[in-house]
């Protein structure tokens, strides 16, 4: 017992080193940097109780796969996705990007990442808007097409939590008898959309398929750039 405890010790230790070498570039920090980052955090995440850092460890994971069919913290951001959508259907352009950033967690992502960190006494600089929006931006990059989806209806155990939640986005459909099973963000072309604006190219897309099959696109800010507009 004595040696696994110490074991344990020295590995904790070993990947907080690593997390510190890298968050101590701060704003200079690259999309490498960020994707290694989230690796080192996943492994000490699963040395510690991780109960409070749910979506810190739902983001770590969404960066290590191509597509997420198995967690329930992923399926609650689905459902949070649906209701943020049923929730804005009239509403602007503006309302709806900030109802789905929220959604998607970006804002209790910070929160759990400085948490997470103080906590192992690593010292950084997330409260700087400019040091968040640069890793912000760089995770962008990385989870970009990469989707998060239900698994088939069939293969939903009644009473489990994957199907519980399931029924409470069917019970508030995005579409009427359709809830979200399945949200991708992923740059599409601005003038294919019918969309006009000098300069750009490309913009940050939602994609939500519905069960029936049915593709919603909801064009959006990137959400770096919506955060920055709400910190001014």
């Amino acid at each position: 017992m004595p040696h696994t405890f110490g074991r344990r010790w020295f590995m904790e230790r070993d990947i907080a080193k690593k997390i510190q070498e890298i968050v101590r570039r701060e704003a200079d920090i690259t999309e490498t940097d960020v994707r290694l980052l989230l690796v080192h955090i996943r492994k000490r995440l699963e040395l510690i109780p991780r109960d409070r850092f749910s979506t810190l460890s739902l983001f770590c994971t969404w960066t290590l796969h191509t597509g997420i069919t198995n967690s329930v913290p992923a399926f609650r951001l689905l459902k949070r996705v649906n209701d943020a959508l049923v929730n804005t259907k009239t509403a602007g352009t503006r309302t709806v990007v900030t109802e789905v950033v929220d959604a998607i967690g970006f804002d209790l992502l910070r929160f759990e990442l400085k948490e997470f960190l103080d906590e192992a006494h690593i010292s950084h600089n997330f409260t700087d808007n400019k040091v968040w929006i640069n890793f912000h931006k760089h995770l962008l990059e990385i989870i970009r097409d990469i989707p998060i989806l239900f698994p088939p209806l069939t293969s939903l155990k009644l009473g489990s939590k994957t199907r519980q939640i399931y029924d409470q986005i069917i019970q508030n459909p995005v579409k009427p008898g359709f809830g979200v099973v399945s949200i991708t963000l992923s740059y599409q072309d601005y003038d294919a959309l019918g969309l006009r604006a000098k300069g750009v190219k490309e913009v940050l897309c939602l994609t939500v398929l519905t069960e029936d099959g049915t593709s919603i696109l909801r064009p959006i800010k990137n959400p770096s750039d919506a955060l920055e507009a709400l910190l001014d």
